[in-house]
């Protein structure tokens, strides 16, 4: 279910029964882990960039274009506020009441708990001299916690559960310039300098992982990570982007009649 939000981006391109299935699936992964914050935020945000979409008259792809600046700005912002003692929005959001659900265990989760900002201060804490800070501590970096020990390394962690910090970690502020650079520039050619909608969803919804970067993103090689760089592989694509609605429709369809015939080739012996 993870790859679910970017998915939703083709449903104005896909026949009827695939949009049922997507819209399906995506209540499902909601319903299924209900405290999941993240994923419950990645599904809102597809929503929202889709109904602009289908609001084109009203707001235009200038709300695209806007969007994106907000998505690409507002976590700087806001993490130089909470570095600089003027504003946590993780310590403002848990002082809101009303947004408890129950777990797989029956236990109460409440969804704005600040579960982040003792992670900021513990990884941000580990950084002994600018040299750290500059270029990382490599791919074994680590840091010392006062909340989560391990039978092995005790209270020293190898990755934290925000994205942000565990590039800041192996990489340093370079590797999050470099990060940063990706999802900027490729959202830029998405959104500025695309002929087709497909397109510019997808700018908005690459621009949105920065923002959730800074909320979680796990450090790891899974389904979230590997949509998300065929997604930027895909707006990438010169070609791709020269395409109109009609032809991205064609695209897709023609893609997936390939799929399927790889499988039935495969369920018949055939490599």
């Amino acid at each position: 279910m993870m790859p679910i939000s970017l998915l939703l981006a083709f449903i104005p391109f896909l026949r009827n029964k695939y949009k049922y299935l997507l819209l399906i699936v995506s209540v499902v992964s909601i319903l299924t882990i209900l405290d999941f914050r993240t994923n419950i935020i990645k599904i809102a945000i597809s929503f929202s960039v889709l109904l602009v979409y289908y609001s084109t008259k009203i707001f235009g792809p200038f709300a695209f274009k806007i969007a994106r600046i907000l998505l690409l700005l507002v976590p700087i912002v806001l993490l130089f506020l909470a570095v600089s003692g003027k504003f946590n929005v993780f310590t403002q959001l848990s002082e809101i009441d009303g947004y408890s659900v129950k777990t797989a265990k029956n236990d109460a989760s409440n969804l704005t708990a600040d579960t982040r900002t003792f992670l900021y201060l513990e990884v941000f804490k580990s950084f002994e001299n600018i040299n750290y800070l500059l270029f990382g501590k490599s791919a074994v970096g680590k840091y010392r916690s006062d909340f989560f020990t391990d039978l092995v390394t005790g209270d020293l962690r190898y990755s934290s559960e925000v994205g942000f910090l565990n590039t800041l970690l192996y990489s340093g502020l370079v590797g999050v310039i470099i990060y940063g650079l990706f999802i900027t520039i490729a959202s830029h050619y998405a959104i500025n300098r695309s002929n087709n909608w497909l397109s510019k969803i997808l700018g908005v919804l690459i621009a949105s992982r920065w923002t959730l970067f800074f909320l979680e993103e796990f450090t790891q090689f899974d389904f979230n990570f590997f949509f998300l760089w065929i997604i930027i592989g895909l707006v990438s694509s010169k070609r791709f982007r020269s395409m109109n609605d009609y032809q991205v429709r064609q695209y897709l369809d023609v893609s997936k009649v390939h799929v399927l015939r790889l499988i039935n080739l495969k369920w018949l012996g055939y490599k």
